[in-house]
């Protein structure tokens, strides 16, 4: 008998109860006419064609994709832990770039100006004061008056009565030069005609003295009534050539007259220029901010007052030279201090090209005193401008955004 004709019972597992020829499962319907078969899984196939275990298939698959995918499932799983596959590190965000920051100042477009008296006010003393702090002003309307105001009103008008003056007398000597003209010329036309006369004369007497129907006596008082008829035309074109001139020049007295009514012209603006200086006046349309001197003081070297165009405010930023490369023209700014109830904004509008030293020192004790700096000038918003405007010369902290 082939021992390959029967099927020999394989042993029992541990814990399972053996499978016996016509032992079927429970709910395992047999075929008719087929014999029943018990097979064991738990070994491994051989060279009769039967399965390995079913458990070491599927955790193989699971190490390989965790070996080499490496998703990030496979390794958050129980068996990667197992396997001894460590998870890789989270990656790291980049930080996002450090704002640049910086000390700044509020100030009026253009700074704040100091008005001081005219140079020529010498030792003068401010005798009226017409504006007081916070007023609007426009320019060239006055600030103050001197005590020097009135005799220097006093002069400027005696160099108007002089010019005044002056322009009558050129006007009349206008007058007096074309009558006088007009006489020599008369003059003139008399005397040739009288020397015209006389020469017919002499040249009768001259015939009369050949046939000797005259004395020579006759005739030398005859040459001398022409000789002198001859120098009366002389003098007649002499005195006139004082008037008459060419037709792009004027006459000698005329001239005078004129060359001296340009100098009291000059005197006279001369004399207003001095008692304009007897005014202080606004350079600038703007906002008076201070007031150094009041009625009564000396003007001296001391300015009178501050004012400054407040209708348009900046921020004065001290950037250091190393942060000054991130600045940019154009730039959102953000303006934060303690008497601000918001931030104001605005855009940088300029970057000086000179490093110099920093004048806007923090109330820190530990901060930095002596630092370089550039100065960047940040235009602000309408609505920043206006609420800026009541506080001139406020120090804030300036943060450039990115």
């Amino acid at each position: 008998m082939d021992p390959r004709s029967e099927t020999a019972a394989p042993p029992a597992e541990a814990g399972r109860p053996p499978l016996a020829k016509g032992n079927a499962p429970p709910n395992h319907q047999p075929q008719a006419g087929l014999p029943l078969e018990a097979v064991d899984r738990s070994l491994p196939a051989g060279a009769n064609g039967r399965r390995k275990s079913g458990w070491r298939g599927p955790a193989v698959a699971v190490a390989a994709i965790a070996l080499v995918g490496g998703s990030a499932w496979a390794l958050r799983d129980p068996l990667a832990e197992l396997l001894g596959i460590a998870e890789p590190p989270p990656p790291v965000a980049e930080p996002a770039p450090a704002r640049v920051v910086a000390l700044a100042r509020l100030q009026p477009e253009g700074e704040v100006v100091s008005v001081a008296a005219p140079s020529g006010a010498g030792e003068s003393r401010i005798e009226e004061l017409r504006v007081q702090e916070n007023d609007v002003v426009a320019k060239e309307d006055v600030l103050a008056v001197l005590d020097s105001e009135p005799t220097l009103r006093a002069a400027r008008l005696v160099a108007e009565r002089q010019a005044k003056q002056t322009a009558a007398r050129l006007e009349q000597t206008r007058v007096v030069v074309e009558a006088t003209q007009a006489e020599l010329e008369a003059a003139l036309r008399t005397a040739k005609s009288q020397t015209k006369t006389k020469q017919m004369v002499l040249e009768r007497e001259k015939q009369l003295i050949t046939t000797n129907a005259t004395s020579q006596e006759q005739l030398d008082q005859v040459q001398f009534d022409y000789d002198s008829a001859v120098d009366s035309v002389r003098e007649a074109e002499s005195r006139l050539w004082r008037y008459r001139t060419g037709a792009s020049e004027e006459a000698i007295d005329v001239t005078v007259a004129r060359l001296d009514l340009e100098v009291a012209e000059a005197q006279l603006e001369r004399a207003r220029a001095e008692w304009r200086q007897a005014f202080i006046r606004s350079p600038i349309d703007g906002v008076v901010l201070d007031i150094h001197l009041h009625p009564g003081e000396r003007t001296g070297q001391s300015p009178l007052l501050e004012m400054g165009a407040t209708q348009a405010m900046m921020a004065r930023a001290e950037v250091y030279e190393s942060d000054v490369a991130r600045v940019r023209v154009g730039q959102e700014v953000e303006i934060t201090a303690a008497p601000l109830a918001e931030p104001l904004t605005g855009r940088v509008a300029s970057i000086e090209a000179m490093v110099q030293g920093q004048t806007i020192v923090d109330a820190d004790p530990a901060a930095h005193t002596d630092a370089r700096v550039v100065e960047v000038w940040v235009r602000l918003d309408e609505g920043s401008s206006e609420r800026a405007a009541r506080l001139v010369n406020l120090q804030v902290r300036a943060e450039f955004l990115p």
